[in-house]
């Protein structure tokens, strides 16, 4: 540990040691050693401390030993002693080891000799070699005399003489501090200030006054001088014990202009020595005076205004000023950014979208955030009133279509910004808008213009903005006549069938209802729903005609054609499936409805089919390749004369009416129907049956079923019949027991081939009855043969 003892005064003064290449100065809590550095020859790595401690507050670091070295890229470094030892590749040795002993604690701790106090201890930030030491007197000690002092060490806590203090190495050498030198200094006293009165704070424009007072132990209180320095310039801005700087001054040496700080220094001299003292000066922003000016203008002519701001500080009208502009509109407030001198005036334009008498205000903002008064001014805006030219009315339309609206308006000010409202239906609600709307079908149905006739009220109302000017007209709506359509338009069907009719409606009027008036060849027949059935009595061509009416009277008339075929006026002969025999053909002949002669013929090996009417011959074709032969007599006094068929077997009905049915010596079933019949069967098994009616059957040779009463299967129409008599037959002629076929066929068994086709009298738990009395005499004749006479 140094220590700097002063016997003397307020003392100050500089140790400078007196370096020697082989001795090592005492240094207190020096910087990292730098080149430069007092150096040494030994190895710092053997140096110790011989019997050498810190004062209080202090710890011994040990010693760091540190060489100089450049190295393999050029540069200089410090490296520790110990690993250059250890690899002395590491680069070419520049410098000495440097010996540093190292103190750390707190200067406050260091003990001074008696008598002395130890104020403040300086290292030198550059190196190591040097030391600034500052010291107090203490009460009663003389101060007449310059005081010497010398650095010395301490060991076991004794001050010591500064021979016996030193460093030791390992070899007991003694290093220092033989060559230290005596350091001298001289003091004498210094005035004193004892007061010094500044203003905390002024506002900018003001002026300054400024007062000190001072004192000197060896000077006269008039000899001293007053130096204020108040801008920190180092330059002095005033003299004397008091002092006053007008604003323009405080402007001029830069401290005009709040809100800021300046300091303001005192320094007082008795000529060789001066005492200072300083006190801190804030300055305060005074807000700026704003001003506004503007012009007449219209809704097309901007509005001109002129923005005018003084400060007190000259810096703030120098930077200018930001300004905030609240037109009055509702617009957004506008903008100014400072600029330099723009508070000498400063012009803007707005444009008013809306007539009227308007307040501008304005707000001006120094540099330093002072803000003016409000500023405000009065504005007139005009504007006049738009004119409507045309409203495009009156409007016509036919129901189910659109319409576009045409308006035209004018303004002196805004033409082309004018709005235009519509309303179309005389509810005061605007239903389009635009100078030219169009409004489809669906939207004038959604306003009640959907259905005509109507008319309705349209008034277009067109504004600037703020005027606003109507215009009133109407539009009619005309009814449309529905538009139907028949399906089917053409048909073509047999007597005693029907046709249905639907009708298809359009109307552009969603909302119309429509009524229907049908008729067949110009005669009503009273059908007034939108579907009609015709039930033909007769064959012919007949006009169908329907008349769709909507409910405000619009008519449409669609029309059909039905052509009706009566199938019984005309004979048929043709080859088919035989219903009754799966897998085996049938020539079906088909008479007509009146008194037929139907005779077959030999036509080489084909059968020849002819059928006579009282007015027509029909030769029919000549026809092979079938295996039965069935034919229907139809409605009629029927001749039916079987002459010759390739067929083995005949299935003849009669029909309505007194027939007589000649088979010849085919396997034949002979049908009579209703009417008084005459059955003829040959040489065969046949089965014949009377029907209703007084019938004579007449049998030949061979096994014959003669029936005289009525049955179920006698209509003679369908499939049914063909199928019923076939099984009765195939019973009739199966090999089974005249008994057991008896038993199946009258249907009191079901064991037989006809299965559910029989002949039943009464009902019984098999079924129910299917064969009555007709209350005639019939006349049956068997002939030769096992006849059966049911």
């Amino acid at each position: 540990m140094l220590f700097a003892l002063a016997g003397t005064g307020s003392l100050s003064g500089t140790l400078s040691s007196n370096l020697s290449i082989r001795k090592q100065q005492l240094i207190c809590d020096p910087p990292a050693p730098t080149k430069g550095s007092t150096s040494l020859l030994y190895d710092a790595s053997k140096v110790t401390l011989a019997d050498i401690i810190p004062g209080p507050g202090y710890d011994n670091q040990g010693f760091i030993g540190l060489v100089e070295l450049r190295l393999k890229n050029g540069k200089t470094a410090l490296h520790p002693f110990s690993s250059f030892r250890n690899d002395p590749k590491l680069g070419v040795e520049t410098g000495y080891a440097q010996v540093i002993y190292k103190l750390q604690g707190t200067p406050g701790d260091m003990s001074a000799a008696p008598g002395y106090e130890l104020i403040e201890e300086y290292g030198d930030e550059a190196g190591v070699d040097t030391h600034s030491f500052f010291f107090t007197l203490k009460p009663g000690v003389s101060n007449a005399e310059p005081f010497a002092y010398r650095v010395y060490a301490e060991r076991a806590g004794v001050h010591s003489g500064n021979v016996e203090d030193g460093i030791t190495d390992a070899t007991g050498a003694t290093l220092g501090p033989d060559d230290i030198q005596d350091a001298t200094v001289r003091s004498d006293f210094k005035p004193e200030i004892q007061t010094i009165t500044v203003p905390s704070t002024i506002a900018e424009g003001n002026s300054l006054t400024l007062s000190a007072f001072a004192t000197d132990k060896d000077s006269p209180a008039s000899s001293l001088t007053y130096f204020w320095d108040v801008n920190g310039d180092n330059v002095v801005d005033a003299t004397g014990a008091t002092a006053t700087l007008t604003s323009a001054q405080l402007n001029a040496l830069g401290i005009g202009d709040g809100a800021g700080t300046a300091t303001v220094r005192l320094t007082v001299s008795d000529g060789p020595k001066s005492d200072t003292a300083q006190a801190t000066l804030s300055i305060t922003n005074v807000a700026p005076t704003a001003g506004v000016s503007a012009t007449t203008g219209s809704v097309v002519v901007p509005v001109a205004l002129n923005l005018t701001s003084n400060d007190p500080s000259d810096a703030d009208d120098a930077a200018g000023f930001d300004f905030l502009v609240d037109w009055g509109d509702g617009s957004p407030l506008e903008v100014v950014e400072a600029s330099a001198g723009n508070g000498a005036g400063t012009n803007l334009t707005h444009q008013y979208a809306l007539g009227g008498t308007y307040t501008v205000t304005a707000l001006a903002t120094d540099k330093d955030g002072g803000t003016s008064a409000l500023a405000s001014t009065s504005v007139l805006v005009i504007n006049t009133p738009p004119v409507i030219v045309s409203n495009g009315g009156p409007y016509s339309i036919s129901e189910g279509s659109g319409v576009t609206l045409l308006g035209v308006a004018t303004d002196a000010e805004t033409p082309t910004t004018l709005t235009y409202a519509w309303d179309i239906n005389g509810d005061s609600v605007v239903d389009a808008t635009g100078a030219n709307p169009t409004l489809s079908a669906s939207a004038l149905i959604g306003l009640g213009l959907g259905d005509g006739p109507t008319t309705k009220n349209v008034t277009l109302t067109v504004s600037d903005g703020q005027n606003t000017v109507s215009s009133a007209t109407t539009i009619l709506v005309n009814n449309v006549n529905p538009d139907v359509t028949l399906t089917p338009t053409t048909a073509a069907i047999l007597l005693g069938a029907s046709v249905a009719f639907s009708t298809t409606i359009t109307d552009p009027c969603a909302a119309d209802t429509h009524t229907y008036a049908w008729s067949v060849n110009s005669v009503l027949t009273g059908v007034t729903t939108s579907t009609f059935t015709f039930n033909p009595a007769t064959d012919g061509v007949f006009t169908v005609k329907v008349v769709a009416t909507d409910d405000d009277g619009g008519t449409d008339v669609a029309t059909a054609t039905v052509t009706v075929t009566d199938p019984d006026a005309t004979p048929t002969a043709s080859i088919g499936a035989d219903p009754a025999n799966p897998g085996k053909n049938a020539l079906f002949v088909k008479g007509t409805k009146f008194n037929d002669l139907i005779t077959f013929s030999k036509s080489g090996n084909n059968t020849g089919v002819n059928v006579s009417t009282s007015t027509n011959t029909f030769a029919l074709g000549s026809f092979t390749g079938f295996d039965r032969l069935i034919v229907r007599g139809i409605g009629g006094n029927d001749n039916i004369q079987l002459n010759y068929t390739s067929a083995s077997e005949v299935l003849i009905f009669g029909g309505d009416g007194d027939d007589t049915i000649n088979a010849g010596n085919y396997q034949s079933i002979l049908i009579g129907g209703a009417g008084k019949d005459t059955l003829i069967a040959g040489n065969s098994k046949d089965l014949l049956a009377g029907g209703a009616g007084k019938d004579s059957l007449s049998a030949g040779a061979g096994d014959d079923l003669l029936i005289s009463e009525r049955s179920v299967y006698d209509a003679g129409s369908g499939n049914t019949d063909i199928i019923a008599w076939t099984q009765i037959m195939k019973e009739w002629t199966s090999g089974s027991t005249l008994a057991s076929r008896q038993s199946n066929i009258t249907g009191q068994t079901n064991t037989g081939v006809n299965g559910a086709y029989v002949l039943r009298a009464t009902a019984n738990t098999l079924g129910p009855a299917t064969y009555f009395n007709d209350a005639e005499v019939d006349v049956l004749d068997g002939g030769t043969g096992k006849n059966w006479l049911l």
